[in-house]
């Protein structure tokens, strides 16, 4: 499995290349793990609710992206 930490950072490089534009926490768990990224769905979805609840990422329905606030 992989740590939290590693999640986090990934889920947050994957927003600051989007920009303003969405991705989703599917896309996010299978550039971790193509081959079982099924898995990874649960601690990527709970990790990204942490950053949404902290104000990092901002959620639409299944899709996320950097908030407003965190981009430079």
């Amino acid at each position: 499995m992989i740590a939290a930490d590693k999640i986090k950072a990934f889920i947050l490089n994957m927003a600051r290349s989007r920009g303003d534009n969405f991705f989703t926490a599917e896309e996010v768990a299978r550039q971790l793990d193509p081959e079982q990224w099924e898995q990874l769905m649960e601690p990527v979805n709970l990790v990204a609710e942490v950053l949404v609840m902290q104000g990092v990422l901002e959620k639409r329905g299944l899709n996320l992206k950097l908030a407003s606030n965190q981009r430079v």
